[in-house]
């Protein structure tokens, strides 16, 4: 199985810091079998585990970005928590950008991405 962009920027964070995977998920509070699994593409990466790494290793901005978007293009799947929305409309726009998706050009889905791009800013 070849490794994910996740597994690879990972991988090469370890190599970079001279650290074994037990030690990376040791900080990282998980076990070394887990970390090892989603490395290599077996197991869903965690959605905390960027804050983690980036933490535990003392990243940069720009490092964690670079982590957040090699987890970002290796996702299989997206869940989006429907009983944490307060309302109707917020349920509502969730479902229908999900069933939706695949029926949008490139053009709105790189409108959405550059409003999801500056909230995070």
């Amino acid at each position: 199985m070849a490794l994910t962009p996740f597994g690879k920027a990972l991988r090469k964070l370890r190599i970079d810091r001279d650290m074994l995977l037990k030690d990376m998920a040791k900080q990282a509070s998980m076990t070394p079998a887990f970390l090892s699994a989603v490395e290599a593409g077996r197991k869903a990466i965690p959605p905390y585990l960027v804050d983690r790494i980036a933490k535990s290793n003392n990243l940069g901005e720009s490092e964690k970005r670079q982590l957040s978007i090699a987890a970002d293009m290796s996702a299989q799947f997206a869940q989006i928590d429907l009983s944490r929305m307060t309302s109707d409309f917020d349920k509502s726009l969730a479902v229908q950008l999900a069933r939706n998706f695949d029926t949008l050009d490139d053009v709105r889905k790189l409108a959405i991405k550059d409003i999801m791009d500056r909230r995070k800013a």
